[in-house]
């Protein structure tokens, strides 16, 4: 994967997949498929990882290597990958679903994802949680005002607590001072934790690169991603809401 010689390191794993995505869209490549698909899926992971060349291994070893030399890792971040992948019509799968409805390509279509993924009520909570995850370490929990629920923790769809966030923290768990800090918040607000919390707990536990929360959301959301486009374009219609006052 020549074209991907020489990814910038100065930006997060998030940024560089970003990049990678923009130039696939304007760049003119044959054949719009399955086999483009796994290519772009593949560059995705590499951008992630800050690789200049594929190693040929699995994505979850590929991002393992990259970041960590924890022999433990490679699982985690496979089992990450996969309660990532896909979620119904989330806000970023609608707006990669509208664009592959739309006609457009399919890195175009991925780059509409990912651009709506960014965003801080979706993917980019992943960031405020880490950085919230800091404040209370150093300050304690004053941090926490009023009822709100702070980032990484509640979800519309799961008021009984978010499945994915209970299985990957039983493979990455919290330690005894987290875990107390995860109960005080719940009286507090009767909020569960997140996905979002879960995947700032594996970047924080194994010291991965900053930003690898949402890397890891990305890469794994990529693989759902291309499954909806593809179900979008056999249906052969136009996604185009009406508008009611």
């Amino acid at each position: 994967l020549a074209d991907w010689s020489n990814p910038p390191q100065d930006r997060s794993p998030f940024n560089r997949i970003l990049s990678l995505m923009a130039r696939e869209a304007v760049t003119s490549r044959g054949g719009d498929g399955r086999p483009r698909a796994a290519r772009l899926l593949r560059l995705t992971a590499l951008a992630a990882a800050g690789l200049p060349e594929d190693p040929g291994t699995p994505v979850h070893d590929l991002l393992a290597s990259a970041w960590s030399g924890d022999p433990v890792l490679a699982d985690l971040l496979r089992r990450t990958l996969v309660l990532c992948a896909d979620h119904e019509l989330n806000a970023s799968t609608y707006a990669a679903r509208v664009a592959a409805s739309a006609g457009a390509a399919l890195p175009a279509a991925l780059l509409a994802g990912l651009a709506t993924l960014s965003g801080t009520r979706h993917g980019g909570i992943t960031v405020r949680c880490h950085g919230w995850m800091d404040r209370v370490e150093q300050n304690g929990l004053a941090d926490l005002v009023g009822d709100d629920p702070p980032p990484g923790f509640g979800h519309p769809l799961y008021p009984d607590g978010d499945p994915r966030a209970a299985e990957l923290l039983r493979h990455c768990p919290l330690d005894v001072s987290w875990q107390a800090i995860v109960e005080k918040v719940h009286a507090v607000t009767g909020s569960h934790p997140s996905l979002d919390l879960a995947l700032a707990q594996v970047e924080r536990r194994h010291r991965l690169p900053g930003g690898a929360a949402l890397g890891l959301f990305a890469v794994g959301r990529t693989a759902g991603w291309i499954a909806h486009i593809f179900e979008q374009r056999q249906t052969g219609r136009l996604i185009r809401p009406r508008a009611a006052g």
